[in-house]
Formats: C-alpha cells, sequence, structure tokens
C-alpha cells in the first residue's frame, strides 16, 4: 500500500485526471499524449530557439536542417546561456523564439484541461541535455543524475510538468515512487545525496516520453539518465495546485535557501493564460553580457548560472 503521504499528494490531481485524459497515472507521477498538432507547434518553437542562440552567439553560418542538434552538438552545449544541468535560459536575443515558445506551452495546457487546475505556474524552462555520460559532473551536490525531489533544490511549488520535444529519446528521465517518507521530505537539501535519507525504498513507475506531457509532484524522485546517446531537448517547468493542501502554503514561509530565484517565481495562471499574447517575458540580459559575467571571479560558483530576472511587458 502506498504511504498515506504519497497517497495523500496524488490527491490534489484528481481534477487534473479528469480532464487531461490520462495515459499512464501512477499517482504522483502520470502523462498525457499531446496532439499531433500541438507537439509538432512546440517542437517548431523550440528549434527555432535553440537555432536562435547558435545563430546570434557564433560569428558563423548554420544550415538549419534536420540533424542540426548533432551536427552542431559541440557548440549548443557551449552557449553561455546553458548551465551545467542543461537549463538553456532565454535572453535578450532569443526572447522572441522563447515568448513563441510559451505561448505553445500556454496552448497545450489550456486545450489539455491542466492549466485551471492550477493557481500558479512557472514560465518554461529549456534543457538542452547531453547523453554523454562525462557530460557532466555527477558528484555535484545538485547534479539531476542524482535521484531527487524538485523540493530539495528550493521549489516551492507542487509539481514539475515536463515535456521531451526533440533528439535523442534515450536521453530521458527515470520517475519512482518512494516509500517510506521521513517527516521532513519536502525540505530544501544542499546535496541530494542527503535525500536519500529521506525514504527507505523505491519503485521505478516510468520513464518520460518524447511528445507526452508528464505530471510530477514533487514526491516523485526521479533523475536524468544518460546512455551515451545524443543531445535531448525538452521543457520543464513548477506549478501550484488550486488546492488548500498545496505545498507552496509553506514552503512560501520559509526563509529562501542557496539556490537560483527563478525557482520562487511563479505567475498567477490568468497572467499565465495571456503569455505570448497581450503579455510577454522580457529579459534585457544579452548572452555576450551573460557571458562576461560568467567570467567574473568574484562571482559564486552557484551565481554563476543564475537566471537573469524576467519582466512582463505589453510588447517587445
Amino acid at each position: 500500500m502506498a504511504d498515506d503521504v504519497v497517497k495523500g499528494r496524488s490527491d490534489l490531481y484528481s481534477e487534473m485526471r479528469s480532464v487531461s485524459q490520462t495515459d499512464r497515472d501512477y499517482g504522483i507521477y502520470f502523462d498525457t499524449k499531446l496532439p499531433t498538432s500541438l507537439y509538432k507547434n512546440m517542437v517548431d518553437r523550440v528549434i527555432d530557439y535553440v537555432f536562435k542562440t547558435l545563430s546570434c552567439f557564433y560569428e558563423e553560418e548554420f544550415v538549419l536542417c534536420d540533424d542540426f542538434l548533432d551536427r552542431y552538438k559541440e557548440e549548443i552545449l557551449n552557449l553561455p546561456n546553458r548551465t551545467k544541468n542543461g537549463a538553456f535560459h532565454p535572453k535578450r536575443d532569443n526572447i522572441v523564439e522563447y515568448n513563441a515558445l510559451q505561448k505553445s506551452v500556454v496552448e497545450a495546457l489550456q486545450q489539455s484541461g491542466i492549466l485551471d487546475s492550477c493557481l500558479a505556474l512557472q514560465p518554461c524552462t529549456i534543457r538542452v541535455v547531453s547523453g554523454a555520460k562525462n557530460s557532466v559532473d555527477h558528484n555535484r551536490p545538485l547534479a539531476t543524475t542524482k535521484l531527487h525531489s524538485d523540493a530539495w533544490a528550493s521549489h516551492v511549488g507542487d509539481a514539475i510538468i515536463a515535456v521531451p520535444l526533440t533528439g535523442d529519446p534515450t536521453t530521458t528521465v527515470e520517475f519512482f515512487e518512494p516509500q517510506g517518507l521521513t517527516d521532513d521530505f519536502f525540505l530544501p537539501l544542499k546535496n541530494y545525496d542527503d535525500g536519500l535519507k529521506k525514504f527507505k525504498d523505491k519503485k521505478l513507475i516510468g520513464y518520460a516520453r518524447m511528445g507526452y506531457l508528464s505530471v510530477f509532484d514533487q514526491a516523485c524522485v526521479h533523475r536524468t539518465v544518460l546512455n551515451d546517446g545524443g543531445v535531448r531537448v525538452s521543457i520543464d517547468f513548477g506549478i501550484i495546485v488550486d488546492n488548500e493542501k498545496s505545498l507552496f502554503h509553506d514552503a512560501s514561509k520559509r526563509e529562501k535557501k542557496h539556490l537560483e530565484n527563478y525557482r520562487y517565481e511563479y505567475l498567477d495562471k490568468e497572467v499565465y493564460r495571456e503569455l505570448g499574447k497581450s503579455l510577454f517575458l522580457l529579459i534585457e540580459e544579452t548572452l555576450e553580457e551573460s557571458m562576461i559575467r560568467y567570467s567574473n571571479p568574484k562571482l559564486e560558483n552557484m551565481k554563476f548560472y543564475e537566471r537573469a530576472p524576467i519582466k512582463i511587458v505589453e510588447n517587445l
């Protein structure tokens, strides 16, 4: 029998399940297949976003071809807006393409019925992850190849929504249901290794799938899987469920921890609904400025890859 905590967390998404036509459902993790037209639009928009970033930063000509992720892999992986965990942050150079992608995300959430079940949501984060096992430092305290809950990384929401969009499907994420959770399971940690003491056992419940929108609660522990494959491009963002038992109510009262401010950045669903239509997200920092900032030896390592602040504007 599932732990009472896990069962309680699963119940938060009853309304969301009833409207989203789930394909796989394991309580604290479920997914739904995106309609072909929505999925294709999101893929096209994320390709535009990555390619625009590539073209803006390097002083050379690139060709947008079917295999551009493989052909220009090293150039893409070394762009200054990409973090060690693969987050591919928007900058002033690619903000138009970012907003077009964000608009497609809003459309997918509206058509699936998921948006109406949320109280607030984060702007989407694009991730460009290499499947090479030696592409990341697996010993980093918060390496996503370690088993973890996003609550341990100071996320104050209830769940993460993720969609693998294009690239190598073997560069994936695996999800587990933990058993025997401790009372402090959802508190932030400085090292994901410490989280292994927060539950007694686990069972595998699924993998992220291309073209499927996955919802996984903070009680669902997961990790990035690298099989020496190619590059995978995906999106993910946090959501707060419109429920009195939301984790947000306690988490928002805690002092902000050591991590990036964007983990605390949520937009009311009515504002979110207008993104890409009457409202737009703006970041002033350019790719060149971010590269200069990262080279500053006085900055703490954790601050090197912090996403620049987002503004909401009516025109770009």
